[in-house]
């Protein structure tokens, strides 16, 4: 697959600022809240009905409309790091060197049943100044393609590019042909999803790949711990199962205090829940 792809410019002085672009997302976030449930309506009524953690990621709700829009004005109030000096220094020959933050370029981002992410991704990684391409999974498509529409009015609201933020309708085959393509189509590869996506993208993407939410995750309780804050960590951790970073294993220090009644009222707290413990 092709990429029409002009990357952000290297001179951190020809880029303008994203700052409007997010305040008409924000905005029109909000103006268009009937239209982006609606489309979500749309994707939930495809969703396998036993499947609590798809359902999870994929609902959109008045709440989270709520939380995509405060992430935008949070990161509308960040000031822009494009262009700040990192460290400098002149050689004995007068030539002046400095270590600056410029862009990645154009960042593919690769995310499944999500739909929140093309909007919480994609405004830290344009407001860096990147141009970006986001491939949502099939589950959310219609949510997507709600979400990605408002980014495009957004943009021309405010004569950007329109092709700053891109959303790729396609295939999983056309996605994998696109990861292992030519490296100038992207600069920078972010999959977000299980381990098969991520396994292909760091074996056959020509562009670095930066890698995360794997799962897995645990948390130590030291003999020293404060048990009831350790508790509440343990519960919170466990208390949505869709996220990637949703808690998998506790290991308490053997010489924990009073350790035999403090797993009773881990296990028991967790059972309250309708977490089954095992082990």
């Amino acid at each position: 697959m092709a990429i029409d792809n002009n990357p952000a410019p290297a001179n951190t002085t020809k880029i303008r600022s994203i700052d409007p672009v997010l305040q008409s997302l924000a905005w029109l976030l909000a103006e268009n809240r009937a239209g982006i449930l609606e489309a979500n309506r749309a994707d939930i009524a495809a969703c396998p009905p036993d499947d609590i953690v798809i359902y999870d990621r994929l609902r959109v709700d008045e709440a989270k409309i709520d939380k995509m829009i405060a992430s935008v004005e949070s990161v509308i109030a960040l000031p822009s790091a494009v262009g700040t000096v990192i460290s400098s220094h002149t050689r004995r020959d007068g030539l002046k060197i400095e270590n600056r933050r410029v862009p990645f370029g154009t960042i593919l981002i690769i995310f499944e049943a999500r739909p929140d992410v093309c909007i919480e991704a994609a405004i830290i990684a344009a407001k860096a100044g990147n141009k970006i391409l986001l491939k949502g999974g099939k589950e959310a498509r219609n949510t997507n393609l709600m979400l990605a529409g408002l980014w495009k009015k957004a943009l021309d609201e405010n004569d950007f590019d329109s092709s700053f933020v891109r959303y790729l309708d396609i295939s999983r085959e056309e996605t994998q042909k696109l990861i292992a393509g030519e490296r100038e189509n992207f600069d920078l590869v972010i999959p977000r999803g299980g381990e098969a996506l991520i396994d292909f993208a760091v074996k056959n993407s020509k562009a670095p790949v930066l890698v995360s939410g794997r799962g897995n995750n645990f948390l130590f309780i030291d003999e020293e711990a404060d048990f009831a804050m350790a508790l509440k960590i343990a519960i919170d951790g466990k208390s949505r199962l869709s996220v990637c970073n949703a808690l998998d294993k506790i290991l308490i220090h053997k010489d924990f205090p009073d350790l035999e009644s403090r797993i009773r009222k881990l296990a028991g707290d967790f059972h309250d829940i309708g977490v089954e413990v095992l082990g």
